[in-house]
């Protein structure tokens, strides 16, 4: 009786252990196949200098620059990529400074925002990443990840701030938001 009682609790054991087994192999799988969001934050540069050429930022500029950088201190921003024209790396660089990233340049021309969004969801799956565009690179970029209602940015507005969330096998996501002082 003592070893049919043992035998049985051995067997009912290890049929828990297997369960167990299973249950965390197939926990461990759908988490590994979870999938993996990343999430862009797209804003125009702030306000420039002047409205010829490729000016450095206005002082009104600045204080928006800082104010990004306030605004996504705690964002986990892990890259950043602005274009060439000092605008965009001004306002960039209160983050980056604080954060000790090295902003990305990328040019303006043709293909620009097909090789951004490729190059982000290549290099920076599962991050956070802050682009810092102009009226129509951010507009182009986010229609390069997906988004098909776009907005329009006007000359006179710096403060739109878009948070656009990519899952793979699934539309992006975005939020419209602003930033700062009142551009208008």
């Amino acid at each position: 009786m003592k070893r049919t009682a043992l035998l049985l609790l051995a067997i009912l054991l290890a049929a828990c252990a297997t369960a167990s087994s299973t249950a965390s192999t197939a926990g461990s799988t759908a988490a590994a196949k979870a999938p993996v969001a990343t999430t862009v934050i797209l804003v125009r540069h702030a306000e420039k200098a002047t409205p010829e050429g490729d000016p450095p930022l206005s002082e009104a500029g600045k204080a928006r620059a800082s104010e990004l950088a306030r605004v996504l201190a705690g964002a986990h921003v892990s890259a950043i990529y602005t274009t060439q024209y000092i605008r965009t790396r001004e306002t960039a660089r209160p983050l980056a400074e604080a954060l000790a990233v090295t902003p990305t340049a990328i040019g303006t021309g043709t293909g620009y925002a097909a090789a951004a969004a490729a190059d982000i969801r290549t290099n920076h799956a599962g991050q956070t990443v802050l682009v810092v565009g102009h009226t129509t690179t951010t507009v182009e970029l986010l229609n390069a990840l997906g988004v098909t209602d776009l907005p329009t940015i006007p000359e006179t507005e710096y403060d739109d701030l878009f948070v656009c969330t990519l899952v793979e096998g699934r539309p992006p996501v975005v939020t419209a938001l602003r930033y700062g002082a009142p551009a208008r």
